[in-house]
């Protein structure tokens, strides 16, 4: 690992002033409802396949050590730099069509394969992506944003298992897809009014250089 010295530190108030910025907290919101989204769904995806797909545990295994995270990590990358915007509201869309198949074909174990395997690459990208929209809007501070970042991911978590919890107590495991879909539709609302503050504040920067 390379020396990293620090060449300027940063004071607190320096680093608590990107609390004041609108941008920031519509992209600690928008990772939140995707992290609830995600792992909402994924707490319970053992006992979605029990119950619903009704498949073996030698096959649970197997479809959770190739959810497809590591691919999603890999393609976040280029997506994220490429074409961030795009990336940060058409993943979650997508993830939530997923979501709707897995809900209506979650009883065929081949489809639900498929389908859980797509998710987990898609779901890498999210991942990525949740802690791009935090460190992006306040890079200013990042030791302080990337703080922000995983308060989102782990309270998006904590929610998103209450809810998706919720949806199986009243509707049955089968129903579980269904909260994380309702996560998602606020998250690509917030995303896509985040991402029009980010531009806006771009174009603020640029006309006053």
């Amino acid at each position: 690992i390379p020396s990293m010295p620090v060449k300027e530190r940063l004071s607190y108030g320096t680093q608590l002033s990107v609390l004041r910025k609108p941008v920031l907290w519509n992209s600690f919101l928008a990772a939140l409802l995707m992290n609830a989204a995600m792992f909402g769904f994924y707490s319970y995806l053992s006992d979605y396949l029990i119950t619903v797909t009704d498949v073996s545990f030698k096959v649970i295994s197997l479809l959770l050590f190739v959810y497809g995270k590591i691919v999603g990590n890999i393609a976040a990358g280029k997506l994220l730099a490429q074409r961030p915007f795009a990336t940060l509201k058409y993943v979650p869309a997508i993830m939530a069509i997923l979501y709707l198949v897995l809900y209506g074909l979650g009883k065929l174990t081949i489809p639900t394969s498929i389908v859980i395997l797509i998710l987990g690459i898609f779901a890498g990208i999210a991942n990525n992506g949740n802690q791009f929209m935090v460190s992006t809007s306040a890079t200013e501070a990042p030791d302080f944003a990337n703080g922000l970042f995983l308060t989102a991911a782990n309270l998006g978590t904590t929610l998103g298992t209450a809810i998706c919890g919720m949806f199986i107590t009243v509707w049955g495991t089968q129903s579980s897809p269904l909260g994380a879909v309702a996560f998602l539709l606020v998250g690509v609302a917030s995303i896509i009014i985040r991402n029009s503050l980010m531009s806006r504040n771009k174009h603020i920067m640029a006309v006053t250089i």
